[in-house]
This record gives structure tokens, sequence and C-alpha cells, in this order.
């Protein structure tokens, strides 16, 4: 008997990226998951995601734009409006007025947060759990032995968090499902 798949949901996935990378000349989330089999150890059932649509060029200095965009958001937006900050690098100080100045923030993690530093590590570790989201960033960020990154590896990015965090690996997948289907698709 198959044991039941825990939930997963990816808050930041490039679709059009992983298409390209598969070879397939569509986009169509179940075809390009079904090219990409997952680890039957780490398997999930993906409940949702974002697909993003956008590949930066560059790495950014997030940091920086964190502040940034604090200051561009502040006054311009409500403060009760929903924010996704993806793939958050980071410290305790820019979280804490990040969530004071917009109550409704989330920061989204990927298993780059190994090779993250402490004060990221330790941000991630005092963050609320109602604020945590998962993010393969697919086909960036793949799991050991998998040729292509995939929305159906978010359990390898559950296991990085949970090792920084008080939280198993089931408990942030489910903690992340949670938050990202309040966040993106709150009337379900």
């Amino acid at each position: 008997m198959e044991l039941e798949k825990p939930l997963g949901w990816d808050s930041h996935f490039h679709l059009a990226s992983m298409a390209s990378r598969a070879r397939l000349p569509v986009m169509d989330i179940t075809t390009v998951l079904e090219c990409q089999p997952s680890d039957s150890d780490f398997a999930i059932k993906l409940e949702g995601g974002v697909a993003v649509f956008c590949d930066p060029k560059s790495a950014r200095e997030q940091e920086d734009n964190l502040w940034q965009l604090l200051y561009m958001l502040k006054g311009r937006v409500k403060p009760s409006q929903r924010i996704h900050l993806h793939c958050l690098t980071g410290d305790r100080e820019t979280v804490d007025l990040l969530v004071t100045e917009f109550p409704n923030v989330c920061f989204g993690y990927t298993s780059l947060i190994a090779s993250c530093s402490e004060t990221t590590k330790e941000a991630l570790r005092a963050l609320d759990p109602s604020r945590l989201l998962l993010e393969t960033d697919s086909p960036f960020f793949k799991a050991k032995g998998a040729k292509l990154g995939s929305p159906l590896h978010l359990r390898t990015m559950a296991n990085a968090v949970a090792r920084y965090r008080s939280e198993s690996w089931q408990e942030i997948l489910q903690l992340a499902c949670s938050n990202g289907k309040r966040l993106y698709a709150p009337s379900q």
C-alpha cells in the first residue's frame, strides 16, 4: 500500500524556464511535472503554487533592495497589502521592520538557506510560522541527483528549512502550504 503524500505549495517557480530546460514546446504545468519524476523518498502532492514568468539576468543586492522596496511601498501601498518577499536573505532587523510596516508580509525560502549568512539563518529561526513560504525557484534549484528543478522537489526545500527551525520538514511543508493558500488563494 502506498503512503499518502504530504501536500505542498510552491510559492515561486519559473514555469517557462522549466519547460525550456525540459525541451517542451508547451508551458502546461502538468506536462512539465510529468517529465520530472520525483524521488520517491521525497514525493509530495503539489496542491498549488505561483508560476513566475520572469528570469532576472543578474544577481541582486537583496538587502539594499529590501530597504529600497520598503521606502517605495511605504505611503503608496496599504499596510494591509499581502506581500511575498522571494528568496529572503535579509537579517532579523529587516524582517522585523517589514512586518511592522506590512503585517501581511510573508517570506519565501529555498534550499539556499544552507549557504546564507548566520544573520539570515537567525531571521529564519525567529520568523513567525504564519509568515513562512517555501519556494523551489524551479528550475534553478534542484534536488540532489535531479536533472531539472521542479515544484515536486518542494520537500527538499522543507527539509533544508527545517534544519534551522524547531519544526520537522513535515510541519514546515504543512505550514508553508497553508500560508501559500492564505496568501494567494484566500477564498479556498
